[in-house]
């Protein structure tokens, strides 16, 4: 257990160092069209968000704020990382300060060239974001990809991570809905016959901001609301920043709706031990009346569902069916 989430058990709330992860989203969009993320559409699901790139300048200040320690830096918030052109620099540069790098991808734009490059920067955890085990589920699910060709690039860079001894791990997020649930066996068989662990990841609704398609059922939350809000647990281990520098209570505020300062007004800490701090306190008291925190609903889900491969498929499953409202 880190030092922040005992601070989070013990509800303290004035917190002078910054956490051990870093969100920084280093690039607003995506070349796919997934209809279960806000990112397809930010014009009308994120307060008009454009796409855009975070630049080095402001990468470079943010990364040069956390030298007291190393820290685990997550290279996207929202949106697809490898679409920003300087991703092998913004891996090179945390690397060389310390800091253990990892970064979420739907692996389109992951080239043998790119692969080779991330590898050699040394990026230490890749996380594929791939439904199903079959051409129709897949690409019905995330608009725009090629199920063959995602495959292949996946392999590939598995191949060259052996080949050049990088220290990269390399896993699989698989959301699960009413389109992936009877695939779960096979998806499993499918990675582990590939030495590639998956993590299964139940359906988010984006904190009850986001309309889902019918197919894809239900988002069910697992705590009772009658037993009372409780502080989430994302304000003391955690830390976003947008692709345009403003600071983010965490992924659900993707519409900025918190108003932080951008880290170009105010420095991390400052934010942190200012308006972040203010926003925890809240949480302890109980008085959340401010957007995003009072109408999400994050705080709700199961933390512990969010299982690994090392969990028997059983167990999961009937964690799934719950939710789901199967039988």
């Amino acid at each position: 257990m880190t030092r922040h989430q005992k601070y989070f058990n013990k509800r303290k709330y004035d917190i002078r160092e910054l956490p051990d992860t870093i969100l920084i989203e280093s690039f607003m969009g995506c070349n796919l069209r997934c209809k279960m993320c806000p990112v397809s559409d930010p014009q009308k699901n994120m307060n008009g968000r454009k796409y855009s790139s975070m630049s080095f300048e402001t990468y470079r200040s943010i990364i040069n704020q956390l030298s007291d320690k190393c820290r685990t830096i997550r290279l996207n918030q929202l949106g697809e990382p490898l679409l920003n052109a300087e991703i092998v620099d913004f891996v090179a540069y945390a690397r060389s300060k310390g800091h253990r790098v990892g970064l979420t991808t739907n692996g389109t734009k992951l080239d043998v060239v790119l692969g080779e490059k991330l590898i050699l920067a040394g990026l230490n955890e890749i996380v594929f974001s791939f439904d199903g085990c079959n051409k129709e589920t897949y690409e019905y699910i995330r608009v725009g990809a090629k199920f063959g060709e995602v495959i292949a690039n996946i392999a590939e860079f598995s191949r060259l991570n052996k080949l050049l001894k990088g220290n990269c791990s390399i896993r699989i997020d698989c959301i699960v809905s009413d389109l992936t649930f009877p695939e779960l066996d096979k998806i499993k068989k499918f990675w582990e016959q590939n030495m590639i662990p998956v993590n299964f990841i139940p359906l988010d609704n984006w904190a009850g901001k986001l309309q889902l398609p019918a197919e894809y059922g239900n988002r069910r939350t697992v705590v009772n609301a009658e037993t009372g809000r409780y502080p989430c647990h994302l304000l003391w281990i955690s830390m976003a920043i947008s692709s345009e520098g403003k600071v983010m209570y965490c992924c659900h505020d993707y519409k900025q709706q918190s108003k932080l300062p951008s880290v170009k007004e105010k420095s991390l800490k400052e934010i942190w031990n200012s308006e972040i701090k203010d926003i925890r306190s809240q949480h302890v008291m109980g008085v959340i009346e401010d957007d995003p925190c009072r109408s999400c609903d994050a705080w709700m889900t199961m933390p512990e569902f969010y299982q690994s491969s090392k969990v028997s498929l059983s167990s999961i499953k009937a964690k799934i069916r719950a939710l789901l409202g199967k039988r």
